[in-house]
């Protein structure tokens, strides 16, 4: 996004008040809060299952990052207080970006280059690594985030030209400057080498496909994206050149929405593509409600999920990150950015993000006076999404497990380490949820657990305890718009006790197959046959099974044998005793709405089986619908083996 900053005027009394109410003390115990547990006033509204012995993917810290703004400037990341608060909230990713890095130094205290010399300023970036670097000491608990080094435009000097085409302009670089551009990047690189900085990953250019592609690409117009992808990879070269050790992507895709221009890029760059980065934010309204907002975070996960699917279908193992989020992209107060709401937005697109096989995210930002994890003031104070962050660097990083919910107002994840199980539970409702947890594995506890949580007014961060026994007999209520993790020590290794439902009567049947492709070859135990639609992924395509009687299940598995283009590229999922009378989709893990359907919907990732997972359910019908379309075009859906299983 662009880096301009607006600190338009308070409008209302409410607004003020919620100022207020943001700026959240700094790092000592009593802004933290303690509280004793909250007993459950109403029935249960909501039931989570956690399979402590079914792992699903991992969480590490990567997942909980934070781009660095106020970080990159020497003046504010000297501040004892921006280092202690950011060290207490200990993001496992930094991502130093800031759209005019390319600056004058003498003029811009964010700025890294030394444009009378047409360099960088190596004092600069050294003073500005120095303080992040030491916050990896004793005083600061010995915080060692890993690095991320945006490179976001050409400096000043470098010649650019103009193209028009459908009646849009932009400024781009010249061709003749790709080679000096790309030595010019490569520079940083050395130099931070030589520092001995240890930067993981370089990010080449920022949201740059929003100048090469998007306005063009939405006039009908020839674009100028290949253009771009020779520059990528000239750039990439010679980084990777000045520091074998790091790892190089791009193109921090504003509109990675629009997945024909990722294609293209993924297609072009495959040889220098060591992880791919695109951004994503909510909307532009700040008076958008809170629904709206969490809603479109199961639309980031749709779009983390078409990049996932678009990298592995062109042969690649790599990353996928969402380096780059938040609510409001408009440069204005939005003050669920800064409220519990906006830690429930965080808390859904990093369980999005997971559950989708992306690896990284980073938050922006640390530090400002509109998105910031910290406070635009004399003592960086802490704001909620801070405290929210800490819960999950410090609680959820680990194996994570399957975990659900029978509702879509409350969302959930769980983890564990050779020493611990957390479970986090996200109330994205405005009500109070009075909530039973529910483990399904055969376990059993005599610790108590540690709670932690992020909440409305009047304490925003407030910490407690509660026991196994009030989890499980629905003695437990979680707050509107809230996070609350839960957390126990415990080193018992547990096995799952999930099991397959005999396949014994079942039948199945379908909107479409192929001549030989029938429906029962899904359930004929051979996987060497399939089932499959005979014609390209269309919306709205259906394949069902009759159990013959209504049965209990909570996980489907769609095994796409060695067809492994032939995923379903979206679905909703139906329980019913009457194929006629569907009712809602039943909700699937974070959640990807499409095309208005509820929350709950998902989707296959290329080359691998699809695992479906979700509260227990009862029926007799199970029904698969395709929501989606094939990219790009041609693929069919099938499935060999369709499978059940219940704990």
């Amino acid at each position: 996004m662009k880096r301009l900053i607006i600190r338009t005027p308070l409008v209302t009394a409410l607004t003020l008040a919620l100022a207020a109410c943001a700026q959240s003390p700094t790092t000592g115990t009593a802004a933290r809060g303690t509280t004793g547990d909250v007993r459950a006033l109403a029935a249960i509204t909501a039931n989570v299952y956690v399979d402590w012995g079914q792992t699903q993917a991992t969480a590490t810290k990567e997942l909980y990052g934070v781009g660095l703004y106020g970080g990159v400037s020497a003046n504010i990341s000297s501040q004892s207080t921006y280092k202690s608060n950011l060290a207490y909230f200990k993001p496992g990713l930094v991502r130093f970006h800031y759209g005019g890095l390319v600056n004058s130094s003498a003029t811009d205290e964010r700025g890294w280059v030394d444009t009378t010399n047409k360099t960088w300023d190596t004092a600069r970036i050294n003073t500005v690594m120095n303080n992040i670097d030491g916050l990896n000491s004793s005083a600061y608990g010995y915080f060692r985030p890993e690095k991320m080094v945006n490179i976001p435009y050409w400096p000043s000097w470098m010649k650019t030209y103009q193209y028009t085409a459908g009646g849009q302009t932009r400024t781009l670089l010249d061709p003749t400057e790709f080679d000096n551009y790309a030595a010019f990047c490569a520079q940083l690189a050395t130099i931070l080498k030589n520092q001995g900085r240890n930067v993981k990953y370089y990010t080449l250019t920022n949201e740059l496909d929003d100048t090469y592609y998007v306005p063009f690409a939405n006039a009908g117009a020839p674009d100028k994206l290949d253009e771009l992808i020779t520059l990528y990879n000239k750039v990439a070269v010679a980084v990777k050149q000045a520091d074998p050790n790091a790892k190089v992507g791009g193109l921090e895709f504003a509109r990675g929405d629009l997945v024909a221009g990722v294609r293209r890029f993924v297609t072009g760059a495959k040889a220098n593509l060591d992880f791919l980065p695109y951004h994503f934010y909510a909307n532009n309204d700040p008076y958008a409600s809170n629904a709206s907002v969490y809603n479109r975070t199961q639309d980031a996960a749709r779009h983390g999920l078409d990049i996932v699917n678009i990298v592995k279908q062109a042969g690649l193992n790599i990353p996928v990150m969402d380096t780059e989020f938040n609510i409001n992209y408009a440069g204005q107060q939005d003050y669920k950015m800064t409220l519990s709401q906006g830690a429930v937005y965080d808390a859904l697109i990093w369980i999005g993000a997971i559950d989708n096989g992306q690896s990284a995210t980073a938050a922006w930002n640390d530090r400002d006076g509109i998105f910031g994890k910290l406070n635009n003031d004399a003592n960086n104070s802490i704001r909620v999404g801070a405290h929210n962050i800490q819960m999950f660097q410090n609680r959820m990083v680990g194996e994570r497990v399957t975990s659900t919910s029978d509702t879509g107002d409350i969302v959930t994840m769980a983890v564990k380490t050779a020493s611990a199980k957390s479970v986090a539970i996200i109330n994205r409702s405005d009500a109070a949820q009075t909530v039973k947890v529910n483990f399904t594995s055969n376990w059993t506890t005599g610790s108590t657990f540690n709670r932690y949580v992020v909440a409305p007014d009047p304490q925003y961060y407030y910490t407690g305890t509660i026991s196994l026994a009030d989890l499980q007999n629905g003695n437990f209520t979680v707050q509107p718009n809230s996070v609350t993790v839960l957390s126990v020590a415990d080193s018992q290794a547990v096995t799952s006790n999930s099991t397959e439902l005999s396949r014994t009567g079942w039948t199945a049947s379908a909107s479409t197959s192929s001549s030989t492709d029938v429906p029962a070859r899904a359930l004929d135990n051979n996987g060497g046959t399939r089932w499959a639609t005979g014609a390209a992924q269309t919306p709205g395509q259906w394949f069902q099974v009759d159990l013959g009687s209504a049965q209990t299940f909570d996980r489907i598995l769609l095994d796409s044998g060695q067809s492994g283009t032939d995923f379903i590229r979206r679905y909703e999922v139906y329980v019913t005793n009457d194929p006629a009378s569907l009712g809602s989709p039943v909700p699937t893990g974070a959640g990807i709405a499409v095309n208005g359907s509820s929350y709950g919907t998902g989707g296959g990732v290329a080359g691998q089986n699809t695992t479906i997972t979700f509260a227990p359910r009862t029926g007799r019908y199970v029904r698969i619908v395709q929501k989606g379309c094939c990219t790009p075009g041609s693929n069919w859906w099938g499935i060999n083996e369709f499978r059940l299983y219940r704990h």
